[in-house]
């Protein structure tokens, strides 16, 4: 579904109604003030979230998010930032100035809020587009760079360890890929998810070298690799649902705290995975959901406001 449309649903559904009853009926009342009065409550919501100053930036901008997903008015604004495209900030601007009535010559602080807001909005947009084109170029076994990363994982899992095989190897198997090739396993993520575990392995390495050993156990064992690749699928999930945005809010857009959040994923899911000590594999889609589903509504808390 288009995140357009998604995140205006998930905003709803959020709140419950009464909460988005007295909201409706506040923001009633306050644009029925502004052709009488330019005073702060003769403003539009999205005015009165930005007009005062603010050391909590991800506060005003999951606001600011959430005033606009839930505005039936504002169509072409949730096209631009729950789009994945990124946007000119001033003409986005300008099209909330002229259809919510805002007036900011009595409060500039407003308007240099409100354009903050849009250009993280922008950032996180750019973000996102990167992250999509990794995960929609696949795997190429002649590309040198795609094979250089491939053995960087191996090493960083097993190092100083040649696979008596080479490249086409049940070894790979040794590493949770789940046949000779592993590039068969890249194929739903693409070159994304080989960048996250690779990001995983590396900055994280006694980390994921317990979990690898975890993941080895002779009975309750779990396929590392491709653990790894489901996760990166749950991550683009919710990136298409716009629940990531807020954690790069108040830090700096860049595609290094997705992989951040990937890797306390990783050590969440094994750390859950122990805990439950399952049997064997058929416990995995129970205790990965589990897990989706907890983080899910942690993210929700996170978003929305």
């Amino acid at each position: 579904m288009d995140s357009v449309v998604r995140v205006p649903q998930l905003a709803s559904g959020y709140f419950p109604f009464w909460t988005r009853w007295i909201r409706a009926i506040t923001n009633f009342f306050c644009m029925c003030v502004v052709y009488a009065s330019q005073l702060f409550w003769g403003q539009c919501e999205l005015y009165r979230i930005c007009a005062q100053p603010t050391n909590d930036l991800r506060s005003m901008m999951v606001r600011f998010r959430t005033s606009v997903a839930l505005d039936s008015e504002l169509k072409e604004t949730k096209e631009a930032i729950f789009g994945f495209e990124t946007f000119e900030t001033d003409q986005v601007l300008d099209s909330i100035v002229q259809q919510k009535r805002i007036d900011f010559s009595s409060n500039k602080i407003a308007e240099s809020n409100m354009r903050q807001c849009l250009k993280k909005f922008k950032a996180v947009n750019g973000v996102y587009a990167k992250v999509f084109k990794l995960r929609d170029e696949s795997y190429d076994s002649k590309n040198e760079k795609h094979e250089e990363m491939l053995e960087e994982l191996w090493e960083n899992l097993k190092p100083g360890v040649r696979r008596t095989g080479g490249r086409y190897t049940k070894e790979w198997g040794e590493i949770g890929f789940q046949g000779e090739d592993p590039m068969t396993d890249f194929r739903s993520m693409g070159i994304l998810s080989l960048h996250q575990l690779n990001y995983f392995t590396k900055n994280y390495g006694e980390e994921a070298k317990r979990a690898l050993v975890h993941s080895c156990h002779p009975t309750s064992w779990y396929p590392f690799a491709v653990t790894g690749i489901n996760i990166t699928n749950f991550i683009a999930e919710l990136i298409k649902d716009r629940l990531l945005d807020s954690r790069m809010y108040d830090k700096d857009a860049d595609i290094t705290e997705l992989h951040e959040f990937y890797c306390s994923i990783y050590s969440m899911f094994d750390a859950l995975w122990v805990e439950s000590n399952p049997t064997d594999l058929m416990a995995f889609p129970m205790i990965f959901n589990h897990l989706k589903s907890t983080v899910r509504y942690e993210l929700m808390e996170r978003s929305f406001a």
